[in-house]
């Protein structure tokens, strides 16, 4: 009958529904793990140049190395800062992604998380 019909479609629509939120949800957690990675490697970076740039400074202070290298030390800093800073963005961007996927960003918010 027509109802059975209707009814069997509205279940297969739900079902469908059912995969695409399981397949966002995977997707948006894989994002957000994929960048936790990426933003504690970037950490790391910006530690190092950022102890490069002091250690070539004092060598430029006491003579041991030219102006040349100090701009490039800045710029390894300067450059490895603003990736972290763009990843961190991306991170908390996938974060709110994964939230809104699970149906938990509206209770975030609320609790003013």
């Amino acid at each position: 009958s027509a109802a059975r019909a209707r009814a069997r479609q509205a279940e297969a629509g739900i079902a469908n529904l059912e995969k695409d939120v399981r397949v966002e949800v995977e997707r948006n957690y894989l994002k957000v793990s994929t960048t936790s990675a990426v933003l504690a490697h970037l950490k790391a970076e910006v530690e190092y140049a950022r102890d490069n740039f002091n250690a070539v400074t004092k060598q430029f202070r006491h003579g041991l190395a030219d102006s040349i290298d100090v701009i490039d030390a800045n710029t390894l800093l300067v450059t490895s800062e603003r990736e972290r800073a763009n990843t961190e963005y991306l991170y908390q961007l996938a974060i709110i992604r994964l939230q809104r996927s699970t149906g938990t960003l509206l209770g975030s918010v609320d609790s003013g998380q």
